[in-house]
């Protein structure tokens, strides 16, 4: 019975580890959906565009290829090469 103890309070633990986790970071050449969504707010008022977060935020998820919400380097090269040869 202390085994099942044991274990149980182990598993409460990690369980309050995780959860107290910070997100996952992009790396200094990576954006997060909420940093993409920002630079191009920015991006479109200072040419003076109507800008559409709706828009922005379905862009960033296609251009998120592995679906981690983080738009690495790599992953906006590829989906800028793949609109080139469209």
């Amino acid at each position: 019975m202390n085994t099942y103890k044991l274990i149980i309070l182990v598993l409460v633990a990690v369980s309050a580890a995780f959860a107290q986790a910070k997100p996952k970071e992009a790396a200094a050449d990576s954006l997060t959906q909420e940093a993409y969504v920002a630079a191009v707010k920015e991006s479109m008022e200072k040419k003076g565009k109507e800008f559409d977060e709706k828009k922005a935020v379905a862009r960033f998820k296609r251009m998120d290829a592995d679906k981690d919400g983080v738009l690495t380097k790599e992953e906006r090269q590829a989906f800028a090469a793949k609109r080139k040869k469209q």
